[in-house]
């Protein structure tokens, strides 16, 4: 080396692509598949500490989800028994707490008298 120092016209500094040996080469491979699984196996670690806290997100989310719902409509969709009563055209249904919920005009059907609508009306 110091031959060809002595021997050239000028020394630089330059930037290029030095080969890489055989065995250096070989050993990257190595290295390269021993960081391969670790990485693996911490990804695996993730995923699994992942899914363990969608898992308990999950119930929260449909919570939020159905107190916002809540909050806008003001209200729920229930199913329970109501009651009909009939005054005059309209029908009114209350709920178990004698709330009035809904006035309607009757149904044709709802229109024809039963005894039982005389005798409460005693009409009969």
């Amino acid at each position: 080396m110091s031959n060809l120092r002595e021997s050239c016209d000028k020394v630089i500094s330059h930037q290029y692509l030095k080969r890489f040996t055989p065995e250096q080469i070989a050993e990257f491979k190595t290295d390269l598949s021993t960081v391969m699984i670790e990485s693996n196996a911490i990804e695996e670690e993730f995923d699994s500490i992942k899914q363990e806290y969608k898992a308990k997100l999950k119930p929260l989310k449909i919570q939020v989800k159905e107190k916002l719902t809540f909050i806008r409509d003001k209200a729920r969709l229930v199913k329970e028994e109501c009651y009909v009563m009939y005054d005059g055209e309209y029908a009114v249904i209350y709920d178990n707490e004698r709330v009035e919920i809904e006035r309607r005009p009757r149904t044709i059907e709802e229109r024809q008298t039963t005894i039982f609508m005389n005798q409460r009306n005693g009409t009969e």
